[in-house]
């Protein structure tokens, strides 16, 4: 992270306000930093937008044909450096994306045992499927789901030795 100038920038100030913090509290506190300056800039340059561009109305500004929300040239730089660096580092790691892969494997089977056999869902949702799609019927109930209840459910439908 310290590649990142955003991340050392307020690494540092962190470093500085609170120099006996512990490295987590400091990540913490770090983070914490970085989404405030990027909100108060998102504000701030949102505000300069809206005065430069002259709109005063809501039609004005949908008629203007372009964004009005908006960062800072120096902070839009700062975050695009941020995003690229999370998305090699981060969203694509191979264990973030090994459980991506398990979990849509889970949500695919289990909407798929739920669509072609809605004996399997409770009986409030089988009375709310004769009246609606059973595919959002399922879509919801999957959605209102934890990580561990579709966990569970999925190991209760596939696991043969798992007791029903």
């Amino acid at each position: 992270l310290m590649e990142i100038r955003v991340w050392r920038e307020f690494w540092e100030e962190t470093r500085r306000a609170a120099p006996k913090i512990g490295d987590k509290e400091a990540v913490t506190q770090t983070v914490s930093r970085i989404i405030g300056a990027m909100m108060a800039d998102l504000v701030a340059a949102t505000e300069k937008a809206i005065a430069d561009s002259g709109v005063e109305t809501l039609q004005e500004v949908r008629g203007l044909g372009r964004r009005l929300v908006c960062r800072s040239g120096e902070m839009a730089v700062k975050n695009h450096e941020l995003k690229k660096f999370l998305m090699a580092r981060l969203y694509r790691h191979p264990k973030v994306e090994a459980m991506r892969f398990k979990a849509e494997r889970f949500m695919t089977d289990l909407f798929g045992a739920y669509t072609q056999n809605p004996g399997l869902l409770p009986f409030d949702l089988q009375e709310k499927a004769a009246r609606e799609p059973l595919s959002r019927v399922v879509c919801d109930m999957l959605a209102s789901m934890t990580d561990r209840e579709c966990l569970d459910e999925y190991r209760r439908l596939f696991d043969p030795y798992q007791k029903v």
